[in-house]
């Protein structure tokens, strides 16, 4: 709650906690001011200043200064100037316990870590400071009253601070540490009820003795079941409240014993048995919340495998997604890098993915940035620090570097975004002349840093990005050459059927598009294309005569020119990774009803891809001039496609077919060629 509120606001409530924690001091005085023996405000003090830091510290000394001298003009009728010097001593020694506490434990690394080596610090701290501030007021108490009982007045001032801190200061410390909200939910707010109403009167019962036998020497184990309770239900916060309903009610009921000469071991008793509940509910309580912390880590460790699991898959899908030249495809291979690498590393508050253009950065893709508005800042190339596409670059003042690069727009840009402390930045090789760059960005106020390990990390990263995409962009050129060879190969046989020239290309593009518009995956439109590409591979076979006649073929010319397909199949089918190609091709001019060739297949039994096929073959045979047919229009094509559905022509890619005739593509692409 206090995290939430400005910083005056906390400082007040702070400082009213500490005049009060200060009067309960001072209460229950008897003019021995035994109550020192558990001092609650330096405890509070060291919690909150732990937390808080500087802020606090204003807030802090007036309200002990104030807490001493009200306390002390009311409970020991102290004269003003005495209890004005005395109580200005007081918060000097409390601000300086808390600060040098503080620092202590910041040199040492304590802060929110459980080891041997920091209870270790903790504590000899904490008795040390205790042992100065003891001797302090010792001293004082030597010099103002005289007093000769050192020893006594020493040892009491030093558990008090001791046991105070220990006490009241470990809990509000771990209370922040683990973040604990506050719930005001029925039914934890139902429980804290009972809880507390129902300790306060088992307690009273205990320390008062009203009850035969019910006392806190025979049932005190009894505190310890409701400490380990408020352990596993509760919260902090609430152990901090029993602790001090604990000291009111003890110092309530054992007030009337001060002057029995074992009144001081029944003190000491009492507030070592309070420290042993403390902490045996803190210690149960810091169990749980680590148990819990390390379920959290534990999914979000499977959260992220998953991711890595969702890398790993982009990264193979990558590779049938790189085989293109638009640079389009670049930058989504980049851009999916970059999304990649977000999801791997995480330690950082901005990032950008950009290729570095001529003459500005061409951004791709970001997190915590607007692309639009990196844009408009037109970031310079030649300004821009050097990507190396082998090492990343750390940044140590990524605030300069953006400074120098967009010099008078600077201003502009950072009241935008927040100024950067550091970043790391490495290059994705794109191509020849091209060069992507990645860079992860930490702002001033979040006090991250980049680690040797995380920059490790990213340099490996970098280099699998490039060594994976040179392995694909050499793939790609050799499947690149591949095609092409296909091509010339296709284009050459097609100068020996002297009517079809440029007719396989355009059953392979009419066939890729038929494939989509039939909802089918990329893969299996690429295969298609492929089938359409050499669908008349086996005409090869084919005396020329009869392929290049000009009229009418005879019944057994027709016969002969049938098995062009059955040629094509055992052509591609010798080649392994052709075989579900050449399946295709041998079915191309199957008919729906069965009436085809070669094998009279009918319905779904023709495959997918060779109805897709049959179909665009057809139309690329209307859409232009053979020996024996004239060249129809689109709405021609269409009536012959509607005539024929459902018995030449397979139903579903048909309907396609009509769809993207309608839609004027066919007329688009013949005019286009």
């Amino acid at each position: 709650m206090l995290r939430d509120i400005s910083d005056i606001q906390r400082g007040i409530i702070i400082g009213a906690i500490l005049i009060l924690t200060t009067l309960i001091n001072y209460s229950f005085n008897t003019g021995e001011f035994v109550f020192s023996c558990l001092c609650l405000t330096i405890g509070f003090s060291v919690g909150f200043y732990y937390e808080f830091n500087n802020k606090i510290l204003p807030y802090t000394f007036g309200s002990i200064f104030i807490g001493n001298v009200i306390s002390r003009i009311i409970f020991i009728d102290e004269v003003l100037l005495t209890s004005i010097t005395v109580s200005l001593v007081f918060a000097l020694i409390a601000i300086g316990f808390i600060y040098i506490f503080k620092m202590t434990m910041e040199y040492f690394g304590v802060r929110g870590i459980i080891s041997i080596k920091t209870i270790f610090v903790y504590i000899i701290s904490i008795v040390i400071l205790s042992v100065i501030s003891a001797g302090i007021l010792t001293f004082m108490a030597f010099i103002y009253e005289g007093n000769d009982e050192l020893l006594r007045i020493f040892s009491k001032w030093m558990f008090g601070y001791a046991f105070g801190v220990i006490i009241f200061g470990t809990v509000i410390i771990y209370s922040y540490h683990y973040n604990e909200k506050i719930d005001f939910s029925f039914n934890q707010t139902l429980l804290s009820v009972i809880l507390i109403g129902s300790f306060i009167v088992v307690a009273s019962a205990l320390f008062s003795n009203t009850l035969d036998h019910f006392n806190f020497a025979n049932f005190s184990y009894i505190l310890m079941i409701y400490y380990i309770v408020i352990a596993f239900f509760l919260t902090y916060r609430m152990i901090l409240i029993v602790d001090v309903i604990y000291v009111i009610i003890y110092q309530y009921f054992l007030i009337d014993l001060t002057q029995n000469p074992d009144y001081p071991l029944i003190q000491h008793t009492v507030i070592i048995y309070l420290l042993v509940l403390s902490l045996t509910a803190s210690i149960v309580m810091m169990i749980i919340n680590e148990l819990k912390n390390n379920n959290t880590a534990l999914k979000q460790s499977t959260n992220k495998l998953q991711s890595l699991v969702y890398s790993t898959e982009s990264l193979l899908k990558l590779s049938d997604d790189i085989l293109g030249t638009d640079i389009k495809i670049y930058e989504d291979y980049l851009g999916r890098i970059f999304k990649i690498a977000c999801n791997i590393f995480d330690n950082y508050d901005y990032a950008s993915c950009y290729i570095k253009e001529d003459p500005y950065v061409n951004f791709i893709a970001a997190v915590g940035y607007d692309i639009d508005t990196l844009m408009s800042f037109q970031f310079k190339s030649e300004k821009i620090d050097l990507i190396d596409i082998d090492n990343p670059m750390h940044i140590v003042n990524e605030d300069k570097s953006v400074r120098a690069t967009l010099t008078s727009k600077y201003d502009d840009f950072t009241k935008i975004y927040p100024k950067m402390s550091e970043a790391i930045r490495f290059g994705i090789y794109i191509d020849d002349n091209t060069i992507g760059g990645i860079s992860f960005d930490i702002t001033k106020e979040s006090g991250k840093r980049f680690n040797r390990a995380q920059f490790d990390n990213l340099k490996s990263f970098q280099k699998l990005m490039n060594s994976f995409f040179s392995i694909n962009y050499l793939n790609y050129k050799n499947i690149s050459l591949k095609n092409d060879i296909v091509l010339s190969l296709i284009r050459t046989l097609e100068l020996f059927d002297q009517y079809t020239g440029g007719h396989s290309e355009e059953v392979a593009y009419l066939s890729n598009e038929i494939a989509k518009l039939c909802g089918l995956d990329e893969k299996e439109a690429h295969d298609i294309y492929w089938a359409g590409v050499v669908h008349d591979i086996g005409k090869v076979g084919i005396d020329s005569s009869i392929i290049n006649k000009p009229s009418k073929l005879s019944l057994e010319e027709y016969e002969e020119v049938k098995n062009h397909s059955i040629f094509g199949y055992e052509i591609l089918n010798k080649a392994e990774d052709l075989k579900h190609i050449a399946i295709l091709v041998k079915y191309h001019h199957e008919w729906w009803n069965g009436a085809g060739y070669p094998e009279g297949l009918k319905g779904d039994k023709i495959p997918l891809g060779s109805q897709i096929i049959s179909i665009c073959d057809a139309v690329s045979t209307m859409a232009k001039k053979r020996p024996y047919t004239i060249v129809k229009t689109s709405r021609q094509i269409i009536e012959e496609l509607e005539l024929y559905m459902g018995t030449q022509f397979s139903p579903i890619p048909t309907k396609a077919m009509i769809q993207f005739i309608s839609e004027g593509h066919l007329d688009a692409f013949y005019k286009g060629r």
